[in-house]
């Protein structure tokens, strides 16, 4: 099932709006500081709402690179700010799109840094980790339902780089071909021949999957979404206060105006 698009924000994020109508209404701002204030918390409002709308999309294609639960907060978080911090300059259709893609790729970095990344432009495939156990045939049989999830995972998770972020969010997120290729920045027929590939491995190791099961995969828990909205939604409030602050400082200037005028 494919998720909405985050709808535009009405709103002029802090680094634009810092710069707009300068010292024009700098006297009623100075004169009524909780009206910024009750309209920053209402824009960072509404930016919660829609960040828990699509936190699971955003784990889900972050989750496809790395497996540390904190890293995968860290970088959610940095990929909410960052989106709503330059959402003046984004596409508003695009605007999911758009998060999921920086998500992508800070992890990616990431696992540059530890010496293990993969570019996700190769077609080839990389070997199963040495410290995965490959699942086979006879381990297949011998599951119940109960933890049948868990052991896609498992296999999910032993497929190359390239093919494993396209599996997921395709069949398990449920992204069109399109926004799959726009978030990984490759062609259609890039994805289609990966996700391809993905799947028949699959099936040499697992059969019998259905939706339900794909769908239930990598699951979001519920404490993670919280933690990370309310921690953006924070960061969001810090960083509006220090820009009203900074509109609300009276330039040189005006304060040169103000002491030859004689005015407090």
């Amino acid at each position: 099932m494919d998720m909405p698009l985050i709808p535009a924000l009405s709103v002029v994020p802090p680094l634009a709006r810092s710069t707009q109508h300068p010292n024009t209404h700098q006297d009623n701002q100075e004169a009524c500081p909780s009206n910024d204030r009750s309209a920053d918390e209402a824009v960072v409002a509404a930016y919660g709402l829609l960040m828990k709308g699509h936190c699971r999309r955003v784990y889900r294609v972050v989750r496809s690179v790395l497996r540390s639960p904190a890293e995968i907060e860290d970088v959610m978080s940095q990929a909410f700010v960052s989106t709503f911090m330059h959402s003046e300059r984004i596409d508003p259709m695009r605007e999911a799109t758009w998060v999921c893609r920086l998500a992508l790729n800070e992890a990616l970095v990431r696992i540059r840094q530890r010496g293990r990344f993969v570019s996700l432009e190769k077609s080839g495939s990389e070997g199963t980790p040495p410290e995965r156990k490959r699942l086979t045939g006879e381990v297949i049989l011998q599951t119940t339902d109960v933890d049948i999830v868990q052991l896609f995972e498992d296999v999910v998770d032993q497929q190359p780089e390239i093919y494993r972020t396209v599996l997921i969010m395709r069949d398990v997120e449920g992204m069109t071909i399109a926004e799959t290729a726009a978030i990984l920045n490759v062609d259609v027929e890039t994805v289609k021949m990966r996700l391809q590939q993905a799947r028949t491995l699959l099936k040499g190791v697992v059969k019998g999957y259905n939706d339900d099961v794909f769908q239930a995969a990598f699951p979001l828990q519920d404490e993670m979404c919280s933690r990370v909205t309310a921690g953006v939604m924070d960061a969001l409030r810090w960083t509006l206060r220090l820009s009203d602050r900074e509109r609300a400082r009276p330039s040189p200037v005006a304060s040169s105006a103000r002491a030859t005028t004689g005015r407090a």
